[in-house]
């Protein structure tokens, strides 16, 4: 038995088939049909939460409603809900989490490092040690 062609597989996946349905479709390993995706560079699907959605489980966390009922009203999952809310929650504090306490003043100097082939420039005014 042959592996699906590309086309075959951007059918599936325009159809909104899964993974899971796609490889249980063509008699393929789920695995497989991953592989095929990357070969072909087609884009695999995601479960992507869109920042209207993101306000609307903010919205209904303030109504009072909990992580339960927001997933079965907007129809995600416990986990993506909660996710996203303690998210948006520590994005809004960013600056009280820093650990600035463990910071240490130096003059501001461009220090160029290669870490896998790509160029880091540091160019901050403090180090933090880790």
């Amino acid at each position: 038995m042959e592996h699906p062609t590309k086309d075959q597989l951007s059918q599936m996946r325009q159809q909104g088939m899964t993974t899971r349905e796609i490889a249980g479709a063509t008699g393929r390993n789920q695995g497989t049909i991953e592989y095929l995706f990357r070969k072909y560079k087609l884009c695999r699907k995601r479960s992507l939460v869109t920042l209207e959605q993101i306000e609307e489980f903010n919205r209904m966390k303030q109504e009072g409603r909990d992580i339960k009922e927001i997933a079965e009203k907007t129809g995600y999952t416990k986990e993506t809900v909660r996710y996203h809310l303690k998210a948006e929650k520590a994005g809004n504090n960013f600056e009280q989490e820093f650990p600035t306490q463990f910071a240490i003043q130096r003059e501001p100097r461009i220090e160029k490092k290669v870490y896998y082939g790509i160029r880091y420039e540091d160019v901050t005014e403090f180090y933090i040690p880790t």
